[in-house]
């Protein structure tokens, strides 16, 4: 795995202008499949130089991950709040590792290890589900 030296965002990837699909690296296209496959190439290509580009199935998981900090620390300040100082430090400590783990996860890790891994936790819930269902385990 490379290095990560930098991270560029890929927002809003494609879009049609005067009618020609363009894409956000400066490129014109005649049409959408085309404009997307040149974006591909250009995150390859950026990846191999060392730069991470965040794409929008990052932006879901991003936005995933920051509901899970907030709630780890609502549930945390909750039970600090009704006297139980071990379990509210209990789940700060699991919000600032997630905290910690998210960070290193998206910002030092290029976008083909990450689809890798978003891949993996799909297919570990689909199965997990599929398991509960017919095999009754609970």
């Amino acid at each position: 795995m490379n290095k990560v030296k930098d991270v560029k965002s890929g927002a809003q990837t494609v879009f049609q202008e005067n009618g020609k699909w363009k894409d956000t690296v400066g490129g014109s296209h005649n049409s959408r499949a085309q404009a997307e496959f040149a974006l591909l190439k250009e995150i390859q290509e950026r990846e191999y130089e060392g730069t991470n580009t965040l794409t929008k199935i990052d932006g879901v998981f991003l936005l995933l991950w920051f509901v899970a900090q907030i709630l780890l620390f609502v549930i945390a300040y909750s039970v600090f709040k009704d006297s139980s100082l071990l379990g509210g430090f209990f789940f700060g400590g699991v919000g600032l590792l997630l905290t910690y783990a998210g960070y290193k996860f998206f910002f030092s890790t290029m976008p083909s290890f990450r689809e890798k891994m978003y891949f993996l936790i799909s297919g570990i819930l689909i199965a997990g589900y599929f398991i509960f269902k017919y095999f009754k385990t609970i």
